[in-house]
């Protein structure tokens, strides 16, 4: 029976120690199985702090982008204002210089280069252009010879030798009362020398003042380049009856008759000698220069009928036409006087004075508007001589 009970306890203690096999095997497995986990677990976060790595590496480079982005923006936005504010300066200059400019345009509008191209004046009882004086003859009392001296191109008085060739003398009562006041005093006693002193301050001295032709064919000349500028000009609205062929002191006018195309050409200069249908021919030509300016103010005077020259250029009535037409009258007066030159200088000098400061008037109506305004074509340029200039030559 002891030995059963052995036995037993033996069996007891195997039993025992089998089980605790067991259980060391069973936790050897769980903990080969918890280590698997752990490595596994370890190998994952491993894995998520990479990924996190390299996610935070590319929110940094994302980061740094944002950051130079937001310099260069800021830059820019620098840039911007720097050439806002050039630019507000760029426009302030721009608008003082805009003002500025429209001031000198509206003074320029002012302005006619005509005026100074041509310059219309007087020197003592001539119309002058461009320092030529226009007119025949002038009689002139308490004549200064200095004052009225023909200038040179330097702008000098020429010689009294040459001025004096121009002036003669002319009888008259004044001369008369002169001399016999001279012989008076020459015959009186005492006092002689005061009273020839007393008479030849208180005498005036008369003188007739002739014009040399060579000048005044240089004036027509140059009036008729005016005319001829002043139809020929942009938007003018100008155009005459008769044409104006510019040669300088040879310049021609040209008629045409009863809406006809062929133009006969008369000469405007003249040398006062002999020549056939000479003086016909430049009193013509004379009426055709009046008849230009007639028509320029006409045409002017349709945009404004309150426009009026100073010196009127009256057309001849029908009646007086017809009745001076055997005798050749009927021809256009500019201040009541007639532009045919005749035996009469001075007349003649009173007519091309009023003709000048007609043309004149006509250059003032320019910054008026009155002229310059019209968007009709014109030729440019004087005509050229045709082959139809019969009576001119």
């Amino acid at each position: 029976m002891g030995n059963n009970f052995i036995q037993e306890d033996a069996d007891a203690n195997h039993h025992l120690s089998l089980l605790d096999l067991n259980d060391n095997n069973n936790n050897q497995d769980d903990s080969k199985v918890n280590l698997t986990d752990l490595q596994e677990e370890n190998n994952r976060l491993k894995a998520q702090l990479a990924a996190i790595k390299t996610q935070r590496k590319k929110l940094q480079e994302i980061k740094a982008k944002a950051n130079r982005s937001e310099e260069a923006v800021l830059q820019r936005i620098n840039e911007c204002r720097h050439e806002q504010d050039e630019a507000f300066g760029d426009l302030q200059s721009a608008m003082a210089n805009r003002s500025y400019k429209k001031r000198q345009l509206i003074n320029m509008q002012r302005w006619m280069s005509l005026n100074d191209c041509f310059y219309i004046g007087t020197q003592g009882p001539f119309a002058t252009i461009n320092g030529l004086r226009l007119g025949a003859e002038a009689v002139v009392e308490n004549f200064d010879s200095m004052r009225l001296l023909p200038t040179t191109s330097g702008g000098e008085k020429s010689s009294n030798s040459n001025h004096r060739n121009n002036a003669q003398s002319l009888p008259s009562q004044s001369n008369q009362a002169r001399r016999s006041g001279l012989g008076d005093s020459s015959r009186s006693g005492g006092g002689g020398g005061a009273g020839m002193s007393d008479n030849s301050a208180s005498v005036p001295v008369v003188v007739s003042l002739k014009v040399p032709w060579s000048e005044i064919n240089s004036a027509l000349g140059q009036l008729a380049l005016l005319l001829s500028i002043i139809e020929t000009t942009p938007n003018c609205g100008f155009r005459y009856r008769h044409e104006i062929l510019c040669m300088g002191s040879t310049s021609k006018m040209g008629i045409r008759r009863n809406g006809s195309s062929s133009v006969a050409y008369y000469n405007l200069y003249s040398d006062d000698s002999f020549q056939f249908f000479g003086r016909r021919n430049f009193n013509t030509a004379l009426q055709c220069l009046l008849q230009c300016v007639l028509d320029a103010s006409e045409q002017i005077r349709d945009k404004d009928p309150t426009i009026t020259l100073p010196h009127p250029i009256e057309k001849p009535h029908a009646a007086a036409a017809a009745r001076s037409s055997s005798s050749g009258g009927g021809e256009l007066t500019v201040g009541g006087l007639s532009v045919t030159y005749g035996n009469d200088g001075v007349e003649w000098t009173r007519a091309m004075k009023y003709l000048l400061t007609n043309v004149k008037n006509l250059l003032l109506f320019r910054p008026l508007g009155l002229w310059g305004s019209a968007t009709q074509d014109h030729k440019i340029g004087p005509p050229t001589l045709s082959s139809s200039q019969s009576n001119g030559s």
